[in-house]
């Protein structure tokens, strides 16, 4: 009898447990910075870190001419715009990144989609500093993502 009891007991407490929602999860509200112009954006990044995919790739972004983003990364060439919400809409990507998080420098910035994959983090530089290290990770976390999941 204590063996059941015992065993049904388990088996409650891991229906309470959890369930894995993926890279990122959906019910936590994105929170994407508002305002910034898209001029913050352009010039060389190195992607230093990722969620759903492999990061290392140079990225270059530009003013294009009439208007809007250039940008030629690992994902091809593609044209877009960051919009006052934070949206930032690349044709080389199926869904829009979001832009998370980019510190006062313009050094460091993180870019999320909505399902979670993927997550990018770029950097001016290869070598990403502690104190934005943990703040990558802060953000991301905030918005939901699985930090297990960031290489």
């Amino acid at each position: 009898m204590r063996v059941a009891l015992l065993f049904c007991t388990l088996i409650a407490l891991a229906s309470c447990a959890p369930t894995p929602r993926g890279v990122r999860d959906t019910d936590v509200t994105m929170n994407a910075v508002v305002g910034v112009a898209d001029t913050r954006l352009t010039g060389d990044w190195i992607e230093v870190a990722a969620i759903g995919r492999t990061p290392g790739g140079s990225w270059s972004i530009t003013a294009s001419p009439d208007g809007g983003l250039i940008v030629t990364g690992p994902d091809g060439v593609g044209r877009g715009s960051l919009g006052p919400t934070g949206r930032l809409t690349l044709s080389t990507f199926l869904e829009p990144l979001f832009l998370l998080w980019i510190d006062a420098d313009d050094r460091t910035a993180v870019l999320g989609t909505r399902s979670g994959a993927p997550a990018i983090v770029l950097d001016r530089r290869a070598a990403l500093p502690a104190d934005r290290a943990k703040a990558v990770r802060d953000i991301l976390d905030w918005n939901g993502y699985d930090l297990s999941q960031l290489r």
